[in-house]
């Protein structure tokens, strides 16, 4: 209902009230996703780790592929007759790819089923939100390029270039909020950060 008087009140409005795609990459996506990532079973989830892993990248991926290949070949029915380039069909795939089992996780807490499988699903949807905006920003980078098997090459070497990065970011921000959140028993979080810096090795002499 609100969206509809949005909708008819002056365009100024609207455009003030429009959220930007950066903005929402930047500021909104990201702590909720550290939230998730803040708050689950550490033992479980690197227990599992491997599995989630190729649950999250490989399984998004085949997602992507699968769902963009059969709009474009549903397009292609002449009954259709309604043909969309195969790549917007696949940046609609991976766009749809990141999945939310809210639903599927409740049951499994109401039903207290194996912790294992609770945190294959859980830790999948963790990790599938970050490689489905990737693999999305990845391919619409290429969206008014000329569709080639080189280029097929090139999403796939963008792709990991980016997730790399994004990992590696993600580390040193985890890193970060370990020394804020749990630092360490005996010293402040400033002792500890200034012991770290100012500490350099030392040779112990081996007694004969």
């Amino acid at each position: 209902m609100l969206g509809l008087i949005l909708k008819a009140v002056d365009k100024k409005v609207n455009a003030v009230l429009a959220l930007d795609p950066e903005a929402f990459f930047l500021f909104l996506l990201p702590p909720i996703i550290f939230e998730s990532g803040y708050n689950l079973h550490k033992a479980n989830f690197f227990a599992n780790f491997f599995t989630i892993t190729l649950f999250a990248i490989v399984g998004t991926i085949i997602s992507t592929v699968v769902v963009g290949s059969g709009i474009f070949l549903f397009g292609l029915i002449p009954a259709v007759n309604y043909s969309i380039p195969l790549l917007e069909c696949l940046v609609y795939g991976a766009l749809i790819s990141a999945v939310d089992p809210v639903a599927t996780l409740a049951i499994f807490s109401a039903l207290d089923v194996d912790p294992t499988l609770h945190m294959l699903v859980f830790g999948e949807s963790v990790l599938n939100d970050a490689v489905a905006v990737v693999l999305y920003r990845t391919l619409l980078n290429f969206l008014n390029e000329t569709f080639s098997p080189s280029l097929i090459g090139m999403a796939f070497l963008q792709f990991f270039y980016i997730f790399t990065g994004s990992v590696l970011i993600g580390i040193c921000f985890a890193l970060v909020s370990a020394l804020v959140f749990f630092p360490p028993p005996s010293l402040s979080i400033y002792r500890f950060v200034s012991s770290c810096l100012t500490s350099s090795p030392r040779v112990i002499p081996c007694s004969s």
